[in-house]
């Protein structure tokens, strides 16, 4: 679909763009969302959507649009960023913009959103692979000791 777009949405990554698109198309209904024209865009990293976001949008803003930009907290070599500090400068360079306080907001994660999978032990990840959770640790930890170092919360994975 090409613009205008109802909702313009600024992602770093494709599992967050994933985690978007699944709520906006496939869970609209079970989340009483009306549907609305939207455009996911992947500017590059964290740390990229920090700085330029505002950037991106700029050029999408009219009276219909809102604007919603997504981030982790954790980048720039694991430097941690508190939530309400990005979203506060965020949004600042939002409505510097012409974006108002009623058509924009962010959305820092803290933590990342793939932490979510590791940190809850949720039936449904059980369910979905097929196996129970001691197994996904085992299979994780020792196929590839070097990807999940003792002590870490999460596997290391490639940032795409």
């Amino acid at each position: 679909m090409n613009g205008p777009f109802e909702l313009m949405v600024v992602v770093a990554d494709n599992r967050q763009e994933d985690v978007v698109r699944n709520l906006l198309d496939k869970r609209r209904d079970s989340l009483k969302i009306r549907p609305a024209s939207y455009e996911v865009l992947r500017p590059g990293t964290d740390g990229t959507v920090r700085k330029t976001a505002h950037k991106f949008l700029k050029q999408h803003r009219h009276p219909e649009c809102h604007a919603l930009v997504m981030l982790d907290c954790v980048f720039d070599d694991d430097k941690y960023y508190p939530p309400q500090a990005l979203r506060e400068e965020i949004r600042l360079n939002l409505m510097k913009d012409g974006w108002t306080g009623e058509n924009c907001e962010v959305i820092a994660i803290d933590p990342e959103i793939e932490m979510w999978v590791w940190i809850t032990n949720s039936p449904q990840i059980e369910t979905a692979l097929g196996v129970k959770w001691d197994e996904i640790y085992s299979i994780a930890r020792n196929q590839q000791p070097s990807l999940w170092p003792e002590g870490q919360l999460k596997p290391t994975i490639a940032n795409s």
